[in-house]
């Protein structure tokens, strides 16, 4: 998975009232104040040339404090890596080693209530060993 380091924390830099940046695993999540009267956010990819991955702009509603942009872009950051690391696991047909795939959504910051629910969706696990495989561990 491009070498992303997702053990560091999500550090915001710059003047969190109006604009602000933070780069995490190799993505650069941005939110800032407009003039209109509400946040913008975003959520780049630094290794695919800083494609965009989502934005405020692609949602009918209104931000109107920075740190609910700010999480929101944190959520979508963390979406985007699961989702990555997923499609890696998929791609490969390796052997599925679920604790370190636990501990690796654990360590990007996917709750509980998500990694279970992404055991049953993504990998056909039933719910109750779902449920035992995440809380175990």
């Amino acid at each position: 998975m491009k070498n992303r380091d997702y053990t560091q924390p999500i550090i915001w830099k710059g003047d969190l009232n109006d604009d602000c940046t933070a780069k995490w695993a190799g993505l650069l999540l941005r939110a800032e104040w407009m003039d209109d009267g509400y946040w913008w956010w975003s959520v780049y990819d630094l290794y695919d040339k800083e494609k965009q991955i989502d934005s405020s702009n692609e949602y009918n509603k209104p931000y109107t404090n920075g740190e609910i942009a700010r999480k929101t872009a944190e959520d979508k950051a963390k979406e985007f890596l699961k989702n990555e690391l997923i499609l890696k696991i998929k791609e490969t047909n390796s052997q599925l080693n679920i604790e370190l795939l636990i501990s690796e959504l654990k360590t990007i910051g996917i709750s509980p209530t998500q990694l279970i629910s992404t055991l049953v969706k993504d990998f056909n696990f039933d719910l109750k060993v779902a449920k035992e495989s995440v809380l175990n561990l």
